[in-house]
């Protein structure tokens, strides 16, 4: 190099892929992550989608008016971030589902032919298809589980829901359930919490026969219960909101135990341990992550969504093994978790 020149070419381009990948894996957010496979083409290929970091959800901002974007807040950073909506889904309603793509939907439900599945980081879009079931905004609309959709509605005060697989580019309806407030599809099982007759109904989703049934004891006024899939184990999380103040959670784990003449039985086993996860509920989604996965873990805990009396809502923290509850400040009034991710499903949509 002649004298008084400086570099145009750092060198930072040719990096060893193996290298780039050690360094993705310093990184403690989504953000950066993105940042860093925006650089050049060699920083990309050594960052794959498939094995991003996976810290602490984003908050969701919920908006009647969304005006064409979407606000995020990153606990990890401290930031919000803005990403603007495609047209064709910025008079929608949305609402989060557990594998990071927000759901559209009609307002109107007498309209509703059009839903779509959006993933804000990639701009990917799936196609939904139509079922006979008005959809409400307010009585969480779908969600999509794996390679299933789940659909819900409420019509004169009755839940149903219904399951879809994507069968050569088909959705093909697998089961619906009528009078069920959650459901979960994991390992070829559907299970749905149905509160007439109170219990879990649970069902084979290749032949839609149902092989089970648990039974519960009726619930108190203000108990909430939602079914999560954990690093593959089954939950059931009872939320029992005497008020805004109070209140508590009941774990149970599924088992399954074969009997003498060859058939499964299958039970709830109350917990307090969950390991090395963490659980995120909120009032249309809820998630489970590995604590290990954050900057700093905080095990065997859950963050939920409470609405407080005062109004708006706060980011909670209960503790599983001594039942104290911890309040986070969250800069919005109205808000869901949201899990963001990078890939695409294994439907493509139509």
């Amino acid at each position: 190099m002649e004298p008084g020149k400086k570099s145009t070419n750092s060198g930072w381009a040719n990096l060893p892929l193996d290298l780039g990948y050690l360094i993705t894996r310093k990184l403690s957010n989504l953000p950066d992550f993105v940042r860093f496979r925006a650089v050049c083409k060699a920083w990309c290929a050594s960052a794959p989608v498939s094995d991003p970091p996976l810290g602490f959800p984003w908050i969701l901002e919920e908006n009647t008016n969304l005006r064409g974007r979407l606000h995020f807040f990153c606990p990890s950073t401290g930031k919000v971030f803005t990403l603007p909506l495609p047209p064709q889904l910025q008079n929608m309603c949305c609402a989060p589902s557990p594998d990071g793509y927000l759901i559209f939907c009609e307002r109107n439900w007498l309209l509703q032919d059009k839903r779509m599945l959006f993933n804000p980081l990639t701009n990917h879009l799936v196609n939904l298809p139509f079922v006979e079931l008005p959809l409400y905004y307010d009585t969480e609309p779908l969600y999509r589980r794996g390679d299933y959709v789940v659909f819900s509605g409420t019509w004169c005060g009755f839940k149903k829901l219904a399951f879809f697989r994507l069968e050569n580019k088909r959705w093909i309806k697998v089961s619906s359930f009528e009078y069920a407030s959650c459901c979960l599809s994991h390992d070829g099982l559907s299970l749905s919490f149905k509160y007439r007759p109170w219990g879990t109904r649970i069902v084979d989703t290749a032949t839609n026969e149902e092989i089970g049934f648990i039974e519960s004891p009726k619930g108190e006024e203000g108990e909430f219960v939602f079914l999560i899939e954990s690093f593959g184990e089954i939950l059931k999380v009872v939320m029992t909101n005497k008020t805004s103040h109070h209140i508590r959670f009941r774990i149970y784990k599924l088992a399954v135990v074969h009997s003498d003449d060859g058939k499964l039985n299958h039970s709830w086993v109350q917990t307090d341990c969950i390991g090395d996860c963490v659980l995120f509920l909120s009032r249309k989604s809820c998630v489970s992550v590995k604590a290990s996965q954050f900057y700093k873990p905080l095990r065997n805990c859950i963050y939920y969504r409470n609405v407080l009396e005062s109004g708006g809502s706060a980011i909670c923290r209960y503790s599983i093994k001594d039942g104290e509850t911890k309040e986070i400040p969250c800069i919005f009034e109205n808000w869901q978790f949201f899990v963001p991710n990078l890939h695409h499903p294994n439907s493509s949509g139509s």
